[in-house]
Protein backbone atom coordinates (compact mmCIF):
# COMPACT_ATOMS: atom_id res chain seq x y z
CA UNK A 1 0.00 0.00 0.00
CA UNK A 2 2.65 2.36 0.81
CA UNK A 3 4.58 1.50 -2.55
CA UNK A 4 1.38 2.78 -4.40
CA UNK A 5 1.50 6.48 -2.11
CA UNK A 6 5.29 6.73 -3.01
CA UNK A 7 4.78 6.48 -6.87
CA UNK A 8 2.78 9.66 -7.15
CA UNK A 9 6.32 11.86 -6.47
CA UNK A 10 9.18 12.22 -7.92
CA UNK A 11 11.18 15.15 -8.22
CA UNK A 12 13.72 17.01 -10.47
CA UNK A 13 16.79 16.49 -8.02
CA UNK A 14 18.87 13.02 -6.94
CA UNK A 15 21.52 12.83 -4.72
CA UNK A 16 25.27 10.69 -5.31
CA UNK A 17 26.97 9.09 -3.17
CA UNK A 18 28.78 12.60 -1.82
CA UNK A 19 25.18 13.95 -1.64
CA UNK A 20 25.81 16.15 -4.79
CA UNK A 21 22.45 16.93 -6.78
CA UNK A 22 23.05 15.33 -10.52
CA UNK A 23 19.82 14.72 -12.52
CA UNK A 24 16.18 14.60 -12.49
CA UNK A 25 15.11 11.24 -11.32
CA UNK A 26 14.55 11.29 -7.30
CA UNK A 27 11.78 10.35 -5.05
CA UNK A 28 12.03 11.98 -1.48
CA UNK A 29 10.23 10.55 1.41
CA UNK A 30 9.41 12.88 4.70
CA UNK A 31 8.33 11.23 7.54
CA UNK A 32 6.62 8.90 5.54
CA UNK A 33 5.25 10.88 2.82
CA UNK A 34 6.59 12.03 -0.83
CA UNK A 35 7.23 15.54 -0.70
CA UNK A 36 8.34 18.22 -2.71
CA UNK A 37 12.38 18.94 -2.44
CA UNK A 38 11.62 22.89 -1.87
CA UNK A 39 9.95 22.08 1.06
CA UNK A 40 12.54 19.98 3.17
CA UNK A 41 13.95 22.14 6.03
CA UNK A 42 17.35 21.01 6.42
CA UNK A 43 17.83 21.83 9.87
CA UNK A 44 15.06 19.47 10.86
CA UNK A 45 16.76 16.59 9.08
CA UNK A 46 17.24 14.05 11.68
CA UNK A 47 18.48 10.85 9.56
CA UNK A 48 18.87 11.18 5.97
CA UNK A 49 19.58 7.98 3.77
CA UNK A 50 19.47 7.53 0.02
CA UNK A 51 18.70 4.23 -1.29
CA UNK A 52 18.76 2.95 -5.02
CA UNK A 53 15.90 3.33 -6.56
CA UNK A 54 14.72 0.37 -8.01
CA UNK A 55 10.97 -0.68 -9.92
CA UNK A 56 9.47 -2.80 -7.20
CA UNK A 57 6.02 -1.68 -7.27
CA UNK A 58 6.69 1.15 -8.78
CA UNK A 59 5.06 1.76 -12.00
CA UNK A 60 8.04 4.03 -12.85
CA UNK A 61 12.00 3.80 -12.58
CA UNK A 62 13.67 5.89 -9.62
CA UNK A 63 17.61 6.89 -9.80
CA UNK A 64 16.86 7.37 -5.95
CA UNK A 65 14.77 7.29 -3.19
CA UNK A 66 15.84 9.68 -0.08
CA UNK A 67 14.12 8.81 2.75
CA UNK A 68 14.68 11.62 5.71
CA UNK A 69 13.46 11.19 9.21
CA UNK A 70 12.40 14.81 10.82
CA UNK A 71 13.35 15.68 14.47
CA UNK A 72 10.22 16.22 15.23
CA UNK A 73 8.68 12.98 14.00
CA UNK A 74 11.50 11.04 15.74
CA UNK A 75 10.04 13.25 19.09
CA UNK A 76 6.64 11.86 18.82
CA UNK A 77 7.99 8.78 17.97
CA UNK A 78 9.92 8.02 21.00
CA UNK A 79 7.71 9.50 23.14
CA UNK A 80 4.98 7.26 21.86
CA UNK A 81 7.01 4.18 22.51
CA UNK A 82 8.11 5.14 25.78
CA UNK A 83 4.37 5.84 26.74
CA UNK A 84 3.56 2.29 26.20
CA UNK A 85 5.95 1.42 29.03
CA UNK A 86 5.21 3.98 31.73
CA UNK A 87 1.78 5.82 32.21
CA UNK A 88 3.45 8.19 34.37
CA UNK A 89 5.62 9.33 31.65
CA UNK A 90 2.42 9.02 29.58
CA UNK A 91 0.39 11.21 31.94
CA UNK A 92 3.29 13.54 32.13
CA UNK A 93 3.28 14.64 28.27
CA UNK A 94 -0.05 14.77 28.19
CA UNK A 95 -0.15 17.63 30.88
CA UNK A 96 2.53 19.10 29.24
CA UNK A 97 1.16 19.32 25.59
CA UNK A 98 4.08 16.53 24.85
CA UNK A 99 7.09 18.58 25.85
CA UNK A 100 9.45 16.53 27.68
CA UNK A 101 11.67 19.84 28.29
CA UNK A 102 11.79 19.06 31.93
CA UNK A 103 12.78 15.58 31.44
CA UNK A 104 16.02 13.84 31.54
CA UNK A 105 16.81 10.57 29.71
CA UNK A 106 19.57 7.86 30.78
CA UNK A 107 19.76 4.84 28.57
CA UNK A 108 21.21 1.73 29.87
CA UNK A 109 23.06 4.33 32.43
CA UNK A 110 24.25 6.30 30.28
CA UNK A 111 22.89 9.92 30.53
CA UNK A 112 21.42 12.04 27.14
CA UNK A 113 22.37 15.36 27.35
CA UNK A 114 20.08 18.02 26.17
CA UNK A 115 22.82 19.74 24.86
CA UNK A 116 23.80 16.94 22.39
CA UNK A 117 20.14 17.09 21.51
CA UNK A 118 20.23 15.61 17.85
CA UNK A 119 22.08 12.76 19.21
CA UNK A 120 19.91 11.98 22.47
CA UNK A 121 17.07 12.31 20.11
CA UNK A 122 18.29 9.72 17.57
CA UNK A 123 19.27 7.92 20.41
CA UNK A 124 16.27 7.33 21.85
CA UNK A 125 13.99 6.97 18.38
CA UNK A 126 16.93 4.26 17.85
CA UNK A 127 15.78 2.13 20.55
CA UNK A 128 13.81 -1.02 18.91
CA UNK A 129 10.11 -1.58 21.52
CA UNK A 130 11.56 -5.49 21.43
CA UNK A 131 14.61 -4.71 22.89
CA UNK A 132 13.36 -2.33 25.94
CA UNK A 133 13.07 -4.07 29.12
CA UNK A 134 12.21 -1.99 31.61
CA UNK A 135 11.53 1.73 32.03
CA UNK A 136 11.05 4.08 35.01
CA UNK A 137 9.74 7.42 34.98
CA UNK A 138 10.30 9.63 38.49
CA UNK A 139 10.67 13.62 39.75
CA UNK A 140 13.85 14.14 40.56
CA UNK A 141 14.39 14.51 43.86
CA UNK A 142 17.74 16.50 43.60
CA UNK A 143 16.30 18.46 41.45
CA UNK A 144 17.41 22.15 42.34
CA UNK A 145 16.30 24.72 39.21
CA UNK A 146 20.14 24.25 37.57
CA UNK A 147 21.26 22.04 35.31
CA UNK A 148 19.23 18.81 36.32
CA UNK A 149 16.28 18.14 34.93
CA UNK A 150 12.95 17.90 37.64
CA UNK A 151 12.08 14.13 35.85
CA UNK A 152 14.22 11.10 34.80
CA UNK A 153 13.09 8.76 32.38
CA UNK A 154 15.61 5.42 33.14
CA UNK A 155 15.26 3.01 30.24
CA UNK A 156 16.86 -0.33 30.50
CA UNK A 157 17.28 -2.60 27.34
CA UNK A 158 17.59 -6.00 26.69
CA UNK A 159 21.36 -6.93 25.57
Amino acid sequence: MIFYILLCCSLPYVANAQGNVKNDNVLYIVDGTPVNKASINTNEVLIRQTLPGNRVNFERDFDSIIVIVTKKSAIVQYQKKLSAFSKKYKDYLSANQNSDADCGYVLDASFLWIKDSVNMIKRLYDVPDKKIKKVVFEENSFYNGGVSKKYNMFITTKK
